[in-house]
């Protein structure tokens, strides 16, 4: 069992990092996790995340002014 941990740039939805992992090894179990703040924190549009890892979490946004 391996951990990777990277950005979402590496990872989510399933490019980067996670292809480049499968192209090697076909075989190869991969889950994927995206964690970020939502605009949409309150009222989650869940189909817009669906295609973007195996779990999404979301965060609220915090403002500093």
């Amino acid at each position: 069992v391996v951990m990777h941990i990277c950005g979402r740039f590496h990872c989510d939805e399933y490019l980067g990092t996670v292809a480049q992992l499968q192209r090697k090894d076909k075989d190869l179990k991969v889950l994927t996790i995206s964690c970020f703040p939502a605009d949409d924190f309150a009222k989650p549009n869940y189909e817009a995340y669906e295609n973007l890892a195996d779990f999404v979490i979301l965060i609220q946004k915090t403002t500093t002014e």
